[in-house]
């Protein structure tokens, strides 16, 4: 986060992160999940829209009385953790050119084989559910705001709310493609991808089938 130190900053950078993980709430649903008042709350809301990082998505309620339903906006964006997207994609475009397309698959095809290896070292346990919470935990510490759950028909879904390498994997899809193959493998389960952040939604998000 690039928020400055201090308790307002600490408590904007909460509500900004459970606007990330949740897309849409009001003043009254942040200040449930924080346990703060809602004026308290309202204050911050309220600068976070004047620094150009919350906007009102729509109005819910009383006709009378609606309540503000916030969203992030795109410059939002910056307050997420990102790997030096710009550098990388003009690398990996300067790589296609002079190596063509089979040079961008094999840089993704490596460092999924690097990422394979280093998740079955962590890999203690056969059990498909103990693999997940383990993949979840390593997509979490590595900036993807992983959540894990069960889906109405009881499928497992791992839901990432941050993409660190969202500039790149919107120009070379290889890294999506790479991100599903490694899922599988490390998971020995079928992974249907169901939402994803390069083709413009608000989350990648992954149906997980034994």
């Amino acid at each position: 986060m690039k928020y400055r130190p201090g308790r307002d900053g600490a408590t904007r950078q909460k509500i900004v992160e459970l606007y990330k993980k949740h897309g849409r709430l009001t003043i009254r649903e942040i200040a449930g999940e924080l346990g703060l008042t809602g004026m308290a709350v309202r204050r911050h809301v309220h600068q976070l829209q004047a620094d150009g990082y919350l906007e009102i998505a729509c109005k819910r309620g009383h006709a009378h009385r609606p309540a503000m339903v916030y969203q992030l906006t795109s410059k939002a964006s910056n307050l997420f953790p990102e790997q030096y997207g710009n550098l990388a994609v003009e690398l990996l475009e300067s790589l296609q050119e002079l190596g063509g397309e089979d040079a961008i698959r094999l840089v993704f095809l490596r460092l999924k084989e690097k990422l394979n290896e280093e998740l079955l070292l962590l890999m203690s346990s056969e059990d498909l559910e103990e693999r997940l919470y383990t993949l979840a935990s390593y997509q979490d510490k590595r900036g993807y705001m992983t959540s894990l759950y069960r889906s109405d028909d009881a499928m497992w879904i791992l839901e990432e709310a941050n993409c660190p390498i969202l500039q790149v994997a919107a120009s070379f899809r290889h890294a999506c493609q790479c991100e599903m193959a490694l899922f599988a493998e490390v998971l020995g389960a079928k992974v249907q991808r169901l939402e994803c952040m390069a083709e413009g939604r608000r989350t990648c998000k992954y149906r997980i089938m034994e």
